[in-house]
């Protein structure tokens, strides 16, 4: 038979049920039986009463009988008078206890010798009574009528007695019920609570658990981790539901390395692609940006020899081609020195220094470009700048290179704004111009090398790239580009010496 959780679980209610059921059965017998004990005693306490009323009747006929006796000549009618009232007490009385506190005969017990002689202890107080009643009526023989009511006090008193003994046994009986009770109603209480405690291990061992591990399983499966493998043994829902799982974890753990596999290898592919298109990017524009000067040395060569050969020229002439051989060589020599600046990997020594002695060196550089163009330079500085710990010649290239680029996008009358302050354990500097800023397909390539939105022969494309180059790979930073509306902005955030101490 297949144990599943529904039959598990039905067993386990199943004994839970049949158990409170049989406390309650034995609960229920036992509050009967109080019940019964109880009852026994209330009617013994009552026949104790009524025997108390039939003795205290006893009591004072004897003292009537002796009073008169006492005081001389009384007549029948004067007896019967006095004795009257206490004898009919005394006799309704004996009539109850009799035939039970409740008009009905007690059934005989266990106890039966002791009904027995309170039988014939009724019997004989009765024949008292009458034997006095019959004397009250004449009058004759008080003496005689005494003896017999103290005859009749006598067995009232042993009758009395014996109740009281039966009143306190009744009591210590029903004591040591309701102690019983009290110590059945503990321990089935502790065995229902036991019970109930059994059925919420069974519930969290078959279920709760398996539950709650399946849970983290599939949560750890999710996350991109190596899911645990379940127990699925029981054969039960749960069992048939780990083992689903187990075989799920697996089939995706395998198809995520599979993916895993294909993405290392299509990423080593891709890198191969952008490495050999840099490298056919770098390699057309250095071809691209020498030819211009080379062609230039070139045609001014072969000018020159043309005109040397055929005795043409002046002096004038030759110095003329002299100096433009000489500018488009330094061009190319920029050129090629730039490449270099790009591919240089060391970022030279670093030490801590203060960035605010940068700008008055790059103002005095630039001032003679500035004032040329006809450009305004604005220079706001945080006087409480942090050390930035780095190499300050490189940091100068970056200064110099964004301000390049601001002068030449800025028209003549308008202003270059440089702002440097302090950032959240950093330094940021801005350069903005008010030129026609950035082409908004442009913004994502203009820290690539060699690409270039001036015109032809105003720039080798290598300025930013070089900037890019010593913020983020040199120093650790970033930089940012983005459109103001009225020209373009530069943002570069170098971290303090403080923050990389």
């Amino acid at each position: 038979m297949r144990w599943t959780i529904g039959r598990k679980l039905g067993l386990a209610f199943a004994s839970v049920a049949l158990l409170l059921l049989a406390i309650g059965a034995v609960v229920w017998v036992e509050v009967h039986r109080m019940n019964a004990a109880l009852a026994d005693l209330l009617e013994e306490q009552v026949e104790s009463q009524y025997s108390q009323q039939l003795l205290r009747g006893l009591q004072v006929l004897d003292q009537s009988i002796r009073v008169m006796g006492s005081g001389g000549a009384v007549d029948g009618a004067g007896v019967a008078q006095v004795l009257t009232s206490p004898l009919e007490e005394s006799l309704r009385a004996l009539s109850i206890l009799r035939q039970g506190t409740h008009g009905i005969p007690e059934p005989m017990t266990e106890h039966a010798s002791h009904e027995e002689r309170e039988q014939k202890l009724y019997a004989r107080i009765e024949n008292a009574l009458r034997q006095v009643q019959e004397s009250s009526k004449s009058a004759s023989d008080l003496q005689s009528a005494r003896a017999t009511v103290q005859e009749a006090l006598h067995d009232t008193e042993s009758l009395h007695g014996e109740m009281a003994r039966r009143v306190a046994a009744s009591g210590s009986e029903v004591r040591a019920d309701a102690a019983q009770l009290r110590r059945l109603v503990f321990w089935t209480t502790a065995a229902g609570l036991a019970c109930i405690a059994g059925l919420l291990y069974v519930l969290t061992r078959t279920i709760v658990r398996p539950v709650l591990a399946l849970r983290a399983a599939a949560a750890e499966l999710e996350h991109g981790g190596r899911a645990p493998r379940l127990a699925a043994a029981g054969g039960d829902e749960i069992a048939e539901l780990s083992a689903d799982f187990n075989s799920m974890a697996a089939e995706v753990e395998s198809t995520r390395e599979d993916l895993q596999k294909r993405v290392e290898e299509r990423t080593r592919e891709f890198l191969r692609a952008a490495k050999l298109a840099s490298l056919g990017t770098l390699a057309a524009g250095v071809a691209h940006e020498i030819n211009n000067p080379l062609a230039s040395i070139a045609s001014c060569a072969e000018g020159l020899d043309r005109r040397l050969r055929t005795g043409k020229t002046t002096t004038e002439e030759q110095l003329e081609y002299l100096r433009i051989i000489g500018r488009e060589a330094y061009r190319a020599h920029e050129i090629t020195s730039r490449l270099l600046d790009f591919a240089r990997q060391d970022a030279g020594e670093k030490h801590p220094f203060d960035p605010k002695e940068l700008f008055a060196e790059v103002k005095k550089l630039l001032g003679h470009t500035l004032e040329k163009q006809g450009l305004k330079l604005e220079i706001e500085c945080d006087p409480n700048l942090p050390r930035i710990l780095g190499n300050p010649n490189e940091c100068r290239q970056v200064i110099l290179n964004l301000l390049q680029n601001a002068i030449d996008a800025t028209p003549p009358g308008k202003t270059i704004r440089i702002q440097c302050r302090r950032a959240e354990k950093a330094v940021m500097l801005t350069v903005e111009d008010e030129g026609t800023g950035i082409p908004p397909e442009h913004l994502d390539r203009i820290f690539d090398p060699f690409f270039t939105t001036k015109e032809p022969g105003k720039g080798t494309g290598l300025g930013l790239a070089i900037v890019h180059r010593i913020v983020v790979d040199g120093h650790g930073g970033r930089i940012e580009a983005e459109n103001t509306g009225h020209g373009a902005r530069f943002r570069v955030t170098i971290p303090s010496a403080e923050e990389i101490s």
